[in-house]
């Protein structure tokens, strides 16, 4: 790690230490004024970090050529006693030591394999000191023994290795807390308890890059502000702290907020990334003014259960927090074309209790899309989404219909009941009640039948089940025979669960001819049938 055998010669250890020592002085105790004065100034944080690297950048080009022309080393080889010789052993000139410096160059371009050369060459030199014919050598008249030279090699090696090792840990972190953000969603209910669990961990440094990075999640932004803001003060990392209320500051476009940083100097930088940040987004993603109540017409919409392939309104807007959730617009016109003669536009869903946004969905239709435009006509759109974990009660509904190209669209506003029923009630959206005919329920426009007919019975659209342990949906149809008494006198049970070939659809049970119940009536007298 030291010198070689010969002394004359200085090792791979003790040169790299001292270029440590040397970048130390410039890009850590230097570049902090420096970068301090780019913020505090008025220009731009582009413009502000372009000056500041090219002046750090010139300012260390300047160090190296002139102190190894004047002194022989720079402070970093002073201090661990060696200097830099041409093959005469003595000091470099101007020219020489111009050259030198910019073979360095060529040794970084070749990805640190010039600088590795030293351990194997002869004379320890790296590739630039071969083509600038010059020598890394032992100063005769260092103060610093080989010893305590060697220790100081050791600390500063380890220190580095540890530095790269923290920065190795650190990238892989937050790689793998963003990929599972990117693959795991949030609870719309109960957001930052489900933040905290993702992220608690006993290492401070994993907690605060999990909550930087879980802060720029869409059902994070959404929240309250107060509460965005408190969630930020969990963060212990003043860098990670400045990135979280600058994401914030950035969606609620308010500046105003980096006050809540942890210094003015702090305050000051997270202003300047607010402002590059908006100037970006504003110049290449202008935003268009939404003209609501414009020319697009929506004569229906409907909100109600999805039922495998159709959305069936309920009369009492009232969904359990197992149902499947859907609504649909139909007959929607005034679209106007884009340049490539598609017809683009967005149905935009917001969902709110209480007043606060707690979610929202879009979704972008074109005409080559997932619907269908003829003439210029919507014949149907929509969504769905499962209402699981939604806490019971109250929730409005503002959906939109827009057109992408000319912004102007419609909002519609709904309100349901999101109920927990007990497991023991079902709720039944229809039934057939008819004539059996083979393997065909046909309904009749009557419910009159003779003692000669074989009826049959099949409810509809079904929905409120729940799993048993094993994860199956087993559940029990009654059917009651009553006399003209209201006595039950013949009751037809059947016994179901979802291993049967025909169950049930995201929660919902539908028309399969092996659910049901079919009986002969010869032997009836007057019939009411209820299903329990």
């Amino acid at each position: 790690m030291g010198d070689d055998k010969s002394g004359a010669y200085a090792g791979f250890g003790v040169r790299f230490a001292a270029l440590i020592i040397d970048l130390f002085i410039i890009f850590f105790i230097l570049q902090s004024p420096i970068h301090r004065i780019m913020i505090r100034s008025s220009i731009s944080l582009l413009q502000g970090s372009i000056l500041e690297i090219g002046f750090l950048l010139l300012v260390f080009i300047l160090y190296d050529i002139y102190l190894t022309y004047y002194f022989g080393s720079t402070i970093g080889k002073k201090l661990l006693g060696i200097m830099v010789v041409n093959k005469k052993k003595v000091k470099l000139s101007l020219i020489d030591s111009v050259a030198r410096h910019f073979s360095k160059w060529i040794s970084t371009l070749t990805l640190g394999i010039g600088y590795l050369m030293i351990l194997w060459d002869d004379k320890k030199q790296a590739l630039h000191d071969r083509i600038s014919n010059t020598y890394v050598i032992d100063n005769p008249k260092r103060r610093i023994g080989n010893n305590l030279r060697n220790i100081l090699v050791l600390i500063i090696v380890t220190f580095v290795i540890i530095y790269v090792y923290y920065l190795i840990t650190l990238l892989a972190f937050g790689f793998k807390i963003a990929l599972d953000s990117q693959q795991e969603s949030l609870s719309k209910v109960n957001t930052l308890n489900s933040i905290f669990a993702k992220c608690n961990s006993t290492l401070p440094f994993y907690s605060d890059i999990c909550y930087s990075i879980y802060a720029n999640k869409v059902e994070f932004k959404r929240l309250d502000l107060a509460v965005k803001l408190d969630f930020c003060h969990n963060i212990h990392n003043k860098n990670q702290h400045l990135n979280c209320i600058s994401t914030i500051a950035v969606y609620e476009r308010n500046a105003s907020l980096c006050s809540n940083s942890r210094s003015t100097y702090l305050s000051q930088i997270c202003k300047k990334s607010y402002n590059a940040t908006v100037s970006l987004v504003e110049k290449y993603y202008p935003e268009k003014e939404f003209i609501l109540n414009g020319t697009l017409n929506v004569t229906e919409i409907k909100f109600g259960l999805w039922s495998g392939s159709s959305c069936l309104e309920l009369q009492n807007y009232e969904f359990l927090q197992e149902d499947l959730f859907c609504f649909q617009v139909n007959n929607v016109t005034g679209f106007v074309k884009d340049e490539d003669g598609l017809n683009w536009y967005d149905v935009a869903v917001k969902q709110y209790k209480n007043g606060n946004l707690i979610d929202d969905q879009i979704e972008v239709y074109g005409k080559d899309g997932q619907v269908d435009l003829k003439n210029n006509f919507l014949d149907s759109a929509g969504m769905h989404s499962r209402l699981n974990g939604t806490l019971p009660g109250t929730y409005s509904y503002q959906v939109a219909i827009y057109d992408k190209i000319g912004m102007r669209g419609n909002y519609y506003n709904k309100t349901i009941e999101v109920i927990d029923l007990p497991i023991d009630k079902l709720n039944i959206q229809g039934k057939l009640l008819g004539l059996e005919i083979g393997d065909n329920c046909i309904q009749k426009h009557t419910d009159v039948y003779t003692n000669r007919d074989a009826i049959c019975y099949y409810p509809l659209n079904v929905s409120g089940f729940n799993a048993t342990i094993d994860n199956l949906y087993i559940f029990t149809m009654d059917i009651l025979f009553r006399n003209q008494s209201g006595e039950i006198f013949y009751e037809s049970k059947g016994i179901y669960s979802d291993e049967d070939p025909r169950i049930l659809r995201n929660g919902i049970l539908n028309l399969f001819p092996d659910v049901g119940v079919r009986e002969d009536l010869d032997f009836f007298h007057l019939v009411a049938m209820n299903l329990l």
